[in-house]
């Protein structure tokens, strides 16, 4: 079986290693790539090709929505999870 490559954008740490470790429990998981921030995820898109990607809606730097339509013009083929955005009462 072919390995699955997973990209993982959200700017919560916490979600970011739940996700993390719930994958590490995969054995069909290749590469792994985990950002906070949707640019920092778009600048990586050129250089691997994810199957898989789990994204938040809510990032910095570049908002998931324009992410997940980058994702789509490298890899129309990806599986994308969108991952709800946590609302933090401050």
């Amino acid at each position: 079986m072919d390995k699955i490559n997973v990209l993982v954008v959200d700017d919560h740490q916490q979600i970011l290693e739940i996700i993390q470790n719930i994958l590490h429990t995969c054995p069909n998981i290749g590469m792994m790539d985990m950002f906070s921030n949707g640019f920092s995820a778009y600048t990586n898109l050129s250089k691997n090709s994810y199957n898989l990607c789990i994204i938040d809606l809510r990032l910095p730097r570049m908002d998931g929505f324009a992410l997940i339509k980058q994702v789509r013009k490298v890899n129309p083929e990806a599986k994308i999870i969108i991952v709800p955005s946590i609302n933090e009462e401050k």
